[in-house]
């Protein structure tokens, strides 16, 4: 969960990822970040 939503800045709660990745991603969970991939690939 992002900090931004009110997650915790602990170990636990960490999802490794790239500066360009991590930018990208903002504030969404990761099931989010799969919908938004995959709505992306599918519109090209």
């Amino acid at each position: 969960m992002p900090i931004i939503r009110g997650g915790k800045s602990t170990r636990g709660n960490v999802v490794p990822a790239c500066k360009d990745c991590n930018n990208r991603k903002k504030h969404l969970l990761p099931i989010e970040w799969e919908e938004y991939l995959q709505g992306v690939k599918g519109e090209g």
